[in-house]
């Protein structure tokens, strides 16, 4: 996993707010079933699929054994077997797999990443009923949490590739009353400092 931003930082006393909004690259390998655990702070999030041109570690992954490809239909769409996109978010006891409509598995991996950005996708909470969902996504933390980004598969030890996400903040946590109080007596402290060495350097 490569994370180019930190998006939750500690201050004084522990008390913790957000960082400067930034976005950053989760990748995930499709052959660990833990999936990859980040924490987020409070905010709303975008998400979008992205391949090894935008700099992440993969185009898409294959559930079957070595990368099998079977039954595509002469676009390379369609297949019974093949390369996908389809991923899952965790937080809050919920997971919401994100996967196409339809012909959710393609000849090549590049051939699923295009489809699977260029294209509308349905969410399926819990394993529900499939419903359609913005691509890119979104969602909001109400508070710091930890977010689990993977795939949904059985067994996971034959899978080839991983899905890249894009994580980008859109807007920042309000700091808790308590971080306010810290900046502010942080502040009120340098404010003090300096004016007792102005007031040295006038006596002197």
């Amino acid at each position: 996993m490569r994370l180019s931003a930190i998006f939750f930082c500690i201050g004084f006393g522990g008390a913790a707010m957000a960082s400067s909004a930034h976005a950053s690259i989760v990748n995930y390998d499709a052959t660990n079933p833990a999936g990859t655990t980040i924490i987020l702070a409070a905010g709303t999030y975008q998400v979008q699929l992205i391949g090894t041109a935008a700099g992440g570690a993969y185009d898409a992954w294959d559930p079957w054994s070595g990368g099998t490809v079977s039954g595509c239909d002469g676009t390379g769409a369609n297949c019974a077997q093949g390369w996908t996109d389809r991923f899952t978010i965790s937080f809050n006891g919920n997971t919401t797999q994100y996967l196409l409509p339809s012909s959710s598995y393609f000849s090549t991996a590049t051939q699923a990443l295009t489809a699977y950005t260029t294209s509308p996708l349905d969410q399926q909470v819990n394993g529900g009923l499939s419903t359609p969902a913005p691509n890119p996504i979104t969602f909001s933390l109400a508070a710091a949490t930890p977010v689990t980004f993977g795939v949904a598969d059985f067994p996971y030890n034959d899978n080839t590739g991983g899905v890249s996400l894009d994580v980008t903040p859109m807007t920042s946590a309000v700091p808790e009353p308590s971080t306010w109080a810290m900046l502010m007596v942080g502040f009120l402290g340098l404010v003090g400092l300096a004016n007792r060495r102005k007031s040295r350097s006038q006596l002197a």
